[in-house]
């Protein structure tokens, strides 16, 4: 079970991707003990529990933010000199910083027997001249950024993350390692070097297949080797917090005979899941992916983080019904035939687009 971002967040209606405390669970869901009976009832029925950590900003509560005029701050920049900052930005080269943060994971690891962390937005954990932004001292902000930069390749980013993964294996030599950096092949090949693993957003090809429509529905992405990754390397999904639900496009955007058919919906929503969870390598799936909920994540002005309650009367349909059994189906066979899913397993797929279309998407694991 992974978890969004539950460190200490302004007010109590926030996906946590506005931290102020590293080191303190938010009130919003608990108590410090609440937190621990949750992971050690989960631990108690075999499962992991991975926390999301937000390391590239804080929100204004941060003592070392509220500490320093924004112009004169050592530990943030007034302006990243990345293009994907929303609120305070760290200088990451800081030692205290970086002190911080090995700090905050060897806590988690230790005081809540967590598992394992997903590192939110890893292309803004670089130095801050590794973008080629242009800093102004004066002001301590940065022009000249631009979303080129910021995605080129960056061996700063490939040192931090070894960096903080070294620290935490001190801890838990086994903990789960995700970096959520969507990056070019080689620095996040070069990343699984070390024993991490990378997020693989395979949204929109999910949505253009389960919408029925044969462009860009190029699926053997879910397969690391197939999309230029190290094998095992990836976990990959259909659906996150970050994109609208396949269901909910299917209902706003399906093709003919798909949009307004619960049945068929549902049908092709399996044919995803069958995709993806038959694909060897780790696989994420959403909260309430898997009975094909289809409320919009999104409002006017941007995510709606506002919360998300499970609508258990999906299940009483039975073709939503049959999309959860579907799911637990193929976590079954995924669980009964480890073999065909780890590292050496040999992998032919045909689930690229319209060159596959007409003749069927096919999946070969021996």
């Amino acid at each position: 079970i992974e978890f969004m971002p539950i460190m200490e967040f302004n007010g109590n209606n926030s996906w946590g991707y506005n931290p102020n405390f590293y080191f303190a669970p938010d009130k919003a869901y608990g108590t410090p003990d609440d937190y621990r009976r949750l992971i050690d009832a989960i631990h108690e029925r075999g499962m992991a529990v991975i926390l999301d950590v937000v390391f590239n900003q804080t929100d204004g509560q941060h003592p070392w933010y509220a500490m320093y005029s924004p112009a004169k701050n050592p530990f943030y920049n007034a302006t990243a000199p990345h293009s994907y900052s929303v609120l305070n930005d760290w200088k990451q080269e800081n030692p205290l910083v970086q002190q911080q943060f090995k700090d905050v994971l060897r806590y988690w690891l230790e005081a809540y027997n967590v598992d394992g962390f997903r590192f939110d937005l890893v292309k803004g954990l670089g130095d801050d001249n590794s973008y080629n932004a242009t800093y102004n001292a004066t002001t301590n902000s940065f022009t000249g950024v631009t979303e080129s930069k910021t995605n080129a390749y960056n061996a700063s980013r490939v040192a931090r993350m070894k960096e903080l993964h070294s620290a935490m294996k001190e801890i838990k030599p086994d903990a789960y390692f995700i970096n959520e950096n969507l990056a070019g092949a080689k620095e996040e090949n070069e990343m699984a070097q070390d024993g991490e693993l990378n997020w693989a957003n395979i949204n929109n090809a999910s949505c253009q297949f389960a919408m029925g429509y044969s462009s860009d529905c190029n699926m053997n992405r879910f397969y690391a080797p197939d999309d230029q990754r190290t094998v095992g390397s990836t976990v990959s999904y259909a659906e996150s917090h970050d994109e609208e639900r396949m269901a909910y496009k299917i209902k706003r955007y399906g093709a003919t005979g798909i949009k307004g058919d619960t049945e068929v919906s549902m049908r092709r929503l399996g044919s995803v899941a069958a995709i993806m969870l038959m694909t060897p390598g780790s696989h994420m799936i959403w909260q309430f992916q898997e009975f094909g909920a289809d409320q919009t994540t999104k409002n006017n002005s941007g995510n709606d983080t506002s919360p998300k309650k499970v609508i258990w009367s999906y299940l009483d349909n039975e073709y939503n019904a049959g999309l959860k059994d579907t799911y637990a189906e193929l976590n079954n066979i995924r669980n009964s035939n480890p073999q065909l899913f780890g590292k050496e397993a040999k992998v032919s797929m045909k689930c690229n687009g319209a060159s596959d279309w007409n003749t069927g998407f096919t999946i070969s694991v021996t």
